[in-house]
């Protein structure tokens, strides 16, 4: 049967960063916060709600005594990403295809600081439906669910994490409402994860295109 809807992840889905990610420390080495310590930072953001460059700040005043010039360094942190952020090849080509039919329906559905996800959405102008910004806590299975209300089944579901996918299973939505399938992006941090479930495996999204016609 014909899917209904698609479900897009964001990160290591669609997008990625290009090029070195080392700029991203720039506006605070420059200004002699440690790049060590910067990390640290980003890397418990997670702690307060995800990664965003507010989130990241907050996390700073925490580790060091005073941050430098935080407005300057949140305007030149924007820049770098807006200028880095961009999507994959295949992802480009799939979604201009999709815009000239605009069918099916298509959602993004991600996971993180809902403000930051949403910035990144509207930084690379992506088309879509829907747009569903999951908390940490919560899975993505609730945006699957008002999908399949609105759209009916079977919708597919992309994503570069074997465990989202596998947790679609796990929490009841069988082959017949959701087809789960799984992109290996070289670059991914889940890369190296293990399905507990089957699911289809594609390197790139245009690999969606006999599923989507069948």
């Amino acid at each position: 049967m014909r899917p209904s809807c698609i479900a897009l992840d964001l990160d290591q889905t669609l997008i990625h960063y290009r090029g070195e990610y080392e700029g991203m420390f720039e506006p605070f080495t420059k200004r002699n916060v440690p790049k060590k310590i910067v990390e640290t930072a980003r890397d418990n953001t997670t702690l307060v709600g995800g990664f965003s460059i507010v989130n990241l700040l907050v996390t700073l005043r925490s580790l060091i005594t005073h941050v430098p010039d935080e407005p300057a360094i949140e305007r030149e942190l924007e820049m770098w990403f807006k200028n880095c952020l961009a999507l994959y090849d295949d992802a480009s080509r799939f979604m201009k295809q999709w815009e000239k039919k605009h069918t099916p329906p298509l959602a993004i559905v991600t996971r993180g600081d809902e403000t930051w996800q949403r910035r990144k959405v509207e930084f690379l102008t992506l088309a879509h439906d829907h747009l569903f910004v999951t908390e940490k806590r919560i899975t993505k299975c609730d945006a699957l669910r008002k999908l399949i209300t609105r759209y009916g089944a079977p919708l597919i579901f992309v994503d570069d994490k074997a465990s989202e996918l596998d947790r679609v299973r796990e929490e009841g939505l069988g082959e017949n409402a959701v087809l789960t399938v799984l992109i290996k992006r070289p670059e991914s941090i889940y890369r190296d994860q293990k399905a507990e479930f089957p699911h289809r495996v594609i390197s790139t999204l245009e690999d969606l295109n006999p599923i989507l016609a069948s």
